[in-house]
């Protein structure tokens, strides 16, 4: 699905046909809340219990003012 999507964006981008590019990409981008699976209703519980980036420091740094 993915491979022939890349497909028709190509082939549009090619041809210059923003339009109907732009179109499918739309159509296939989307996220209805209604349906089988809540997608957005997943998106808050997803961020919810996110955890931070690690920050890594070089603990052993140190400035020579020799110069």
């Amino acid at each position: 699905m993915i491979l022939r999507l890349g497909i028709f964006l190509q082939t549009y981008r090619a041809i210059g046909d923003f339009a109907e590019a732009k179109k499918i990409y739309d159509h296939y981008s989307e996220v209805p809340e209604d349906g089988d699976v809540k997608f957005l209703a997943l998106r808050d519980v997803v961020l919810a219990r996110r955890i931070p980036r690690k920050i890594f420091v070089q603990h052993n740094t140190v400035i020579d003012e020799g110069d």
